[in-house]
């Protein structure tokens, strides 16, 4: 008999190795087992693809529908619908002999390459091989041999690995439908190969070798880049998406190796596509700006940008400050923040734009292109991942057509010379998987300002024609909340430091307004704190905290207005 558990969802009665319990209502025996947290190995099965039940590791016995005593027969749980009032036993003497049998034959030609294997430290054939393997192989003949292929541009495939779960074909068939693989062969001689001509090459490719419950599919770009146990790995948000993907970013002494997707069922499911997956190395740029510059003195980065000449940080905020009020009580200011900032950021700036005399404000982003649909998700085409933020908090609309119009403002009234100093705020990358151009009518009249105040992160036109320059910190780099475009506040989380003396655009801001205002306190905010004192004051983000949000986000209230 099923009943509700208070959030929609039917619970139902399971018995496991004669114990009772309560289940939320799954679509296969197998889900109901990983929520209980029975201990159930499986290489074929994933939750968001169809159930195949060709590996047989996740074997389980029922109860005899006529006598309710166990059954003999091995099942797949994979494959066994999940019904009410179930009897199931995970560990008999059956259970077991039938997995250590399966593993005996995934093993067969399986080679022993977990000391030069990139999956080694994560990979589901070892950690089952140690728990349901037989100590020695009764293995007397010749392994079979296959070269190691190109897949695709960005993968290789050790066939000599591949345990043919066909996880990476259903992939392919059933949520990019695209079809580039395929099992060729029979027997143990089977297997996973391209049609002739046709390389696995689309948006999502990349997410194969998280499918990949052995070191068979490899990543060219982390090919023997680190042993993974070495990775210090932090969940965060991916900005290359509207959508706000969640994912894992791995680094070893602030360098950044590898992204991979973070399951959110609620955004991004299992996946995520390649160009955020890549997108990285400009955060370790050897050109990153890392020193602040002062009308020309001190070197924005290692390469040397300015005269040599260093110039403290608290300087060069301070002179930032006392120059934008002074230009903004003439009213001759305006400012630029990017859809880039966090809720954060956006708050303080908004309380800085107050205390200057409520200049005109405009944002940046990257240009929306069309969205790719797959047969079962969908690659958003704004690449920018806090345009809801924007209007939440600054009151206009974040569509390309209304943030050209508000830039437009901006650049004919510098034109016209009623502005004369400008203060820019920006972290959107101008390098990697997709690289980001200052708006070419901005750049024009840069230099007829008299004052520009510019927080970046790379080098280009806002940093070679600054008179401040305040190097600023990637996604990467730094915490706070994004909005993405399902109205889901998400967590950012820093996980590794600025380089040099850049810092968050948070605490630049508020040293801004510290300075101008005259109330530095004592110990900034953090932005857990600037974002619960935010929660307070906007409706749309009552209750919410920091620590409520961390995992898997959490809807907009209804939206209220500014407090």
């Amino acid at each position: 008999m099923a009943k509700s558990n208070g959030n929609g969802k039917a619970k139902v009665k399971i018995t496991i190795n004669d114990s009772e319990y309560e289940v939320n209502q799954h679509r296969t025996l197998i889900d109901a087992l990983h929520e209980l947290e029975f201990e159930t190995p499986n290489f074929c099965y994933h939750p968001e693809m169809l159930p195949a039940g060709n590996c047989r590791i996740c074997y389980v016995n029922l109860a005899d529908r006529r006598t309710g005593e166990c059954s003999p027969q091995l099942l797949t749980s994979c494959t066994v619908p999940h019904e009410p009032d179930m009897k199931v036993w995970t560990d008999t003497d059956a259970v077991l002999k039938g997995r250590e049998a399966v593993m005996e034959f995934l093993l067969l030609n399986h080679p022993l390459d977990c000391p030069v294997c990139d999956k080694s430290g994560e990979c589901d054939l070892q950690d089952f091989t140690f728990l349901h393997a037989r100590s020695k192989s009764r293995m007397v003949d010749t392994k079979n041999q296959y070269p190691v292929r190109d897949l695709g541009p960005t993968l290789k495939i050790w066939q000599t690995r591949c345990i043919v779960c066909t996880r990476c074909v259903r992939f392919l068939e059933e949520i990019t439908g695209t079809g580039e693989l395929t099992v060729v062969n029979r027997a143990d001689r089977c297997e996973i190969d391209t049609f002739p001509g046709v390389p696995v090459d689309n948006p999502l490719m990349g997410n194969l070798t998280d499918v990949c419950p052995v070191g068979a599919i490899i990543d060219k770009d982390f090919l023997f880049q680190a042993r993974v146990w070495y990775l210090q790995k932090c969940d965060t948000i991916s900005p290359d998406s509207a959508l706000g993907c969640n994912i894992v970013l791995e680094n070893i002494e602030g360098h950044v190796k590898r992204i991979r997707p973070r399951r959110n069922d609620h955004v991004n499911g299992h996946w995520i596509a390649d160009e955020e997956r890549y997108n990285y190395r400009y955060i370790s740029d050897p050109n990153r700006l890392t020193q602040p510059r002062l009308d020309g003195n001190g070197n924005a980065n290692a390469n040397g940008n300015g005269n040599g000449k260093a110039v403290p940080m608290r300087e060069v905020v301070t002179a930032a400050a006392e120059r934008l009020k002074r230009y903004g009580e003439k009213g001759e200011l305006a400012l630029i923040t990017s859809a880039w900032a966090t809720l954060e950021e956006l708050d303080v700036f908004k309380q800085l734009a107050q205390a200057l005399g409520n200049p005109p404000l405009a944002f940046l982003a990257r240009p929306v292109v069309d969205d790719i649909e797959f047969k079962a998700w969908t690659l958003y085409g704004d690449k920018n991942p806090n345009r809801a933020g924007v209007e939440l908090l600054l009151g206009k609309k974040c569509t390309e057509k209304e943030q050209e119009k508000h830039l437009a403002k901006i650049v004919k009234a510098i034109t016209a010379g009623k502005i004369k100093a400008l203060l820019v705020d920006t972290s959107i990358p101008t390098s990697g998987t997709i690289p980001y151009a200052l708006p070419e009518a901005l750049v024009e009249v840069l230099d007829r300002l008299e004052l520009l105040v510019a927080i970046d992160i790379l080098p280009g036109p806002l940093s070679e024609k600054a008179h401040v320059l305040l190097p600023g910190a990637c996604y990467a780099e730094k915490s706070g909340t994004w909005i993405n475009n399902q109205g889901r506040v998400q967590l950012l989380s820093r996980a590794i430091d600025p380089p040099g003396q850049a810092q968050e655009s948070l605490a630049l801001l508020q040293q801004i307004l510290g300075e101008i205002s005259g109330e530095a306190p004592d110990r900034a905010p953090s932005a857990a704190d600037v974002f619960s004192d935010l929660a307070g004051r906007v409706d749309a983000l009552s209750g919410m905290t920091h620590w409520k949000i961390r995992r898997r986000g959490q809807p907009l209230a209804a939206q209220g207005a500014t407090k």
